[in-house]
């Protein structure tokens, strides 16, 4: 940057030496392009005027500034919820949750809101119901060596069927954990294991709903009545998925090798077996996991807490800070400023343009129409402008602005504010 002899400081000595205010707003200019992107896409799930989005955007801004999040962040997951039907008061609940859930658990926004998207359709959960099954989440990773990654991926492939069986989610959770901890094959085979398990109980309780008409090919029904355990109650209603496992378990310890094989492989299929004789042979773990889980409330902020207090957390905040403050900004009289301090608004134009390469949507994007309305009758020579004070700069004597165009050095601006 350029010194002049002047009195006072240069802008460069004002900024530390560490930046140049081009940089700045550079930088600014993209974070109002990227909150203009955020108030579009609220815009279009909603239907929302340009000012509704704009309340609702700093909704979500300050939302940021407790959860050391940035609004745009946080806008982009409501959009999703907001397109799906969901209310403005249940899209930030759930906002929330994905964001919880995305950060403790170390996976992407997108992958959060995809499992909490595919739970709410399989099991047809409220807002605060979902905000419970990411503290059963939560617990599940600190508790087993499973992470939350391939938990809510095995999770959403199972979600439908489980629901349909009566499986409540703390209790698939559970079977998951024990099953992809002890079966030696991880969770993925854990999850292929218990696809075939709902598939083949759902198979056989068609078959006896229709008094054996119905196609039970791995005979599962036969080898179960075998071992004492059947596929109704005493009043002749199915049993859920739960039930039936929770029975043949309390006789599994008693159960002939034979027995316990023919029942394996009817359930589970040979290339699943290992997984089912997990599941019986640690049952009672299943059990400690899903009271873990039933009391898992508050959890997931709690981890959150740490994340909050992270590097990451912190950069995180403070990109949030600088968004509402580019946002703040770039809406009031800085480029105003900017632009009546120079003695060419031609330069000006010309100089921002190379620098930022963004203006004409910058201009769109961010209210400074007014300013540049009255350039032709604002501007004039250098001296009209001294003594002026930039809306966020403190008054210096003389500032010589220069940037590098086309490899040599080009004055854009010469002022005294």
């Amino acid at each position: 940057m350029a010194q002049n002899n002047n009195q006072g400081f240069s802008l460069e000595k004002l900024t530390g030496g560490l930046t140049d205010p081009y940089k700045i707003l550079q930088k600014m200019s993209a974070e109002v392009l990227t909150i203009e992107k955020a108030l579009t896409q609220l815009r279009t799930a909603t239907g929302m005027t340009e000012q509704q989005a704009a309340s609702l955007m700093k909704t979500y801004t300050e939302l940021g500034r407790r959860l050391n999040i940035t609004g745009t962040e946080l806008a982009a997951s409501a959009s999703q919820w907001l397109r799906q039907g969901k209310s403005i008061q249940d899209a930030q609940k759930l906002v929330e949750s994905s964001l919880v859930l995305a950060k403790t658990g170390g996976i992407s926004s997108q992958e959060a809101d995809k499992f909490l998207s595919q739970a709410t359709q399989a099991y047809h959960l409220s807002a605060d119901q979902l905000a419970a099954l990411v503290d059963q989440v939560n617990a599940m990773d600190l508790s087993t060596s499973l992470d939350t990654g391939s938990l809510t991926q095995a999770f959403s492939q199972l979600a439908a069927g489980a629901s349909a069986a009566g499986v409540e989610t703390e209790k698939l959770l559970s079977y998951l954990a024990v099953m992809g901890e002890k079966s030696g094959g991880g969770i993925s085979s854990a999850a292929d294991a218990l696809e075939t398990m709902l598939s083949r109980l759902e198979e056989a309780q068609i078959s006896k709903l229709f008094g054996g008409s119905g196609q039970d090919a791995s005979g599962l029904e036969r080898s179960l009545s075998q071992a004492g355990v059947s596929l109704t109650n005493s009043m002749g209603q199915l049993r859920a998925f739960d039930q039936v496992l929770e029975d043949i378990a309390a006789r599994w310890g008693s159960l002939e090798a034979s027995s316990k094989l023919s029942i394996a492989n009817a359930f589970a299929g040979t290339e699943n077996r290992n997984g089912f004789d997990a599941l019986m042979e640690n049952y009672s773990l299943t059990q400690r996991y899903a009271q873990l889980a039933q009391q898992s409330s508050g959890q997931a902020m709690k981890s959150y807490e740490a994340y909050q207090d992270s590097l990451e957390g912190k950069i995180q905040g403070l990109k949030n800070s600088f968004q509402g403050l580019s946002d703040t900004a770039l809406d009031t009289d800085l480029f105003t400023g900017l632009v009546e301090g120079g003695t060419s608004a031609l330069d000006f134009l010309d100089g921002f343009i190379d620098k930022v390469g963004l203006l004409g949507t910058v201009l769109a994007g961010a209210t400074i129409k007014k300013g540049l309305s009255g350039l032709k009758t604002n501007l004039g020579s250098p001296e009209n402008h001294r003594g002026r004070k930039f809306p966020i700069f403190y008054t210096v004597s003389h500032a010589q602005v220069t940037q590098t165009r086309y490899g040599r050095s080009a004055s854009l601006w010469s002022a005294e504010f």
